[in-house]
């Protein structure tokens, strides 16, 4: 699996395979459709696209702000998603190309299921100026093609939590424990990332550790969960900073007797 996270306009997807079946997976936001350009959601330059036509297209309402699949130089296969009705909606959408057809999902349903027997190819036209105006939370792509089952299984996003029990001293040991609280495909993988004050990174696996804070001042946790969707799986981060004090120390006295 190829990942992209947190993109702002198009993602050129450099080593996304060219031939099919691959599968195109993207949790995105459009903040606007133009009316005269082409938006590129997601591209191989030179050889396929993810794009939304025009608002106001020349060939009509019925192929306008149409999410597409571009062959590029060969075909455009439309969809009947209708990307003007989704600006500043966050969705999920999901594009699976094999050799005969081409299938379009919108938040896991079935919406457009196009046959076709065009191929793509490389060294094409790599078009400028079809920036798409919106953010992708994450874009996905697989190299063989998902089952319905398989994208709705995507759309499920990882929340984890952890748990460590204060008050936070110097050189006692926490149970760090790490779970899942919604979401993902077990089972899960829980590593966990711990920064001291001063001194080296810490890394340790399992869903529950036991750690020995040493020093005073702030940690950093962090811990990420690899669940098991799919081939690769995806990571879900999560973290906190616990304060170290130190200990208390009981005041050493004396008594002056004249």
């Amino acid at each position: 699996m190829i990942e992209y996270k947190d993109i702002q306009g198009s993602i050129e997807a450099i080593t996304a395979p060219i031939n099919a079946p691959f599968t195109v997976i993207l949790k995105t936001t459009a903040s606007s459709i133009s009316d005269t350009n082409w938006a590129i959601l997601l591209r191989k330059a030179g050889s396929w696209g993810v794009c939304c036509s025009p608002g106001i297209y020349k060939d009509g309402e019925v192929k306008s702000g149409k999410l597409i699949f571009e062959i590029t130089d060969i075909h455009d296969l439309f969809s009947t998603i209708d990307m003007r009705l989704l600006v500043s909606q966050k969705v999920h959408l999901a594009v699976v190309f094999t050799a005969t057809n081409c299938k379009f999902y919108l938040n896991g349903v079935l919406i457009s299921d196009i046959v076709h027997t065009a191929q793509p190819g490389a060294g094409g036209t790599v078009y400028t100026n079809e920036p798409y105006l919106g953010f992708t939370e994450y874009a996905r792509i697989w190299a063989y093609a998902l089952t319905q089952t398989e994208i709705q299984a995507d759309m499920t996003d990882i929340i984890g939590t952890i748990t460590c029990g204060g008050p936070y001293v110097q050189n006692t040991s926490h149970i760090l424990t790490g779970s899942v609280i919604s979401g993902g495909t077990a089972p899960f993988t829980y590593t966990w990332t711990i920064t001291p004050p001063t001194g080296n990174v810490v890394t340790l696996t399992g869903a529950s550790q036991t750690y020995t804070f040493a020093q005073v001042g702030a940690y950093s946790i962090d811990l990420d969960i690899l669940d098991s969707c799919l081939s690769g799986g995806r990571t879900n981060r999560t973290s906190c900073s616990v304060t170290v004090t130190a200990p208390c120390v009981d005041p050493l006295g004396h008594i002056n007797i004249d």
